[in-house]
């Protein structure tokens, strides 16, 4: 017997500036004529915006974040000490391994590294003896996370940038991509807010 489920998507933004006027919920892909061809939804989940006790009142999965939530009303250190009785109470030795590991590398989004330290002194020593964040260090991902952050949204808003205009004003020659190669991110960001309102990759590279 076959039954239907629901697939929900979800864009989950883990600090403020990871936000955008253009994270409506809402995708649309237009024609030339500006007739939408495809329309998508998705839900927005600012983590800055959720209750610490929202997130630490969830499945095991999501408790590394929760340093990234809303702290009013309670502390860093009180999210991190409840933490600790759950992965205590709920999870197996690689799992624990694994929470700490990835909540002390989410951490940095919020807190330096001092802080961070301190905050999750009782764990520190035994996250950093875990596969897991070896693998990250391995993989030369834990040292470069600020800079492969930017990089990496640098890189994606200029693909969406080119995937789209493409479809809109048709392919772009060598002095264009040049032009969006050394582009800043904002303002790629900004190129991407005006994609409707002309009608040639000459247009928008002027405004």
């Amino acid at each position: 017997m076959k039954t239907r489920r629901a697939t929900l998507s979800y864009a989950i933004l883990l600090r403020p500036d990871a936000d955008s006027p253009r994270l409506t919920g809402v995708l649309e892909l237009r024609r030339p004529d500006n007739s939408v061809y495809l329309r998508f939804e998705y839900g927005v989940v600012r983590l800055w915006q959720l209750s610490a006790q929202t997130i630490l009142a969830g499945g095991l999965a999501t408790l590394p974040p929760a340093l990234l939530s809303d702290l009013s009303g309670t502390s860093a250190e009180a999210v991190v000490e409840r933490m600790d009785e759950r992965v205590r109470a709920e999870a197996s030795e690689n799992e624990s391994e694994e929470l700490w590991a990835s909540t002390y590398l989410l951490s940095g989004l919020r807190f330096d590294a001092g802080e961070s330290e301190a905050l999750l002194e009782k764990v520190v020593a035994q996250m950093r003896e875990s596969s897991t964040y070896q693998k990250i260090l391995a993989d030369g991902r834990a040292e470069g996370l600020t800079e492969g952050r930017v990089e990496g949204r640098l890189e994606g808003e200029r693909n969406a940038l080119i995937r789209i205009g493409t479809r809109r004003f048709g392919l772009l020659d060598d002095s264009i991509l040049g032009i969006l190669e050394r582009a800043s991110l904002a303002r790629l960001e900004s190129w991407m807010d005006r994609l409707n309102e002309v009608e040639s990759w000459q247009e928008l590279l002027a405004a």
